[in-house]
């Protein structure tokens, strides 16, 4: 007898389960690095090999975790909510905003400042650095509401 293979017995994701735990143990990493290195930009450091594919890693990956936000089941009054509608209209009452407020603006730099040089270049791309900042408060409110 050979098995279908079918979305529906990996979506949506157990907010507990081990796919979900990898996922936010990886945007910790992610975070982490946004901590320790923005702050470092204000020295303009050189762009290096390392850190083009951290930034492009980072810009795949937080645009990968909003979908993978609107996929995974949450928990209302005790309850784990694992219908999709229910799930999309949460996140997009959520986090969607902040999510686009942060990843946009991150595209955008990432893609347009890529061939500019000068100053205002700069201060551009360490304000859109700074940006990525908010993930900590979502990550900061995402704890305090657990």
């Amino acid at each position: 007898m050979r098995q279908t293979f079918r979305l529906q017995w990996f979506f949506p994701l157990h907010p507990n389960g081990r796919m979900r735990l990898t996922w936010d143990v990886t945007s910790l990493l992610f975070l982490s690095y946004d901590v320790f290195y923005i702050p470092f930009t204000a020295l303009d450091p050189p762009d290096t090999q390392f850190t083009e594919v951290v930034v492009w890693s980072g810009l795949i990956f937080w645009s990968l975790d909003m979908l993978m936000s609107n996929v995974t089941a949450f928990y209302l009054r005790g309850e784990l909510v694992t219908s999709c509608r229910a799930i999309s209209g949460q996140y997009l009452r959520t986090w969607f905003c902040l999510d686009l407020l942060v990843i946009v603006p991150d595209w955008f730099g990432q893609l347009s400042i890529q061939s500019m040089e000068g100053d205002s270049v700069r201060v551009l791309r360490s304000l859109l650095r700074s940006l990525r900042c908010l993930r900590l408060l979502r990550l900061l409110l995402t704890f305090r509401d657990s």
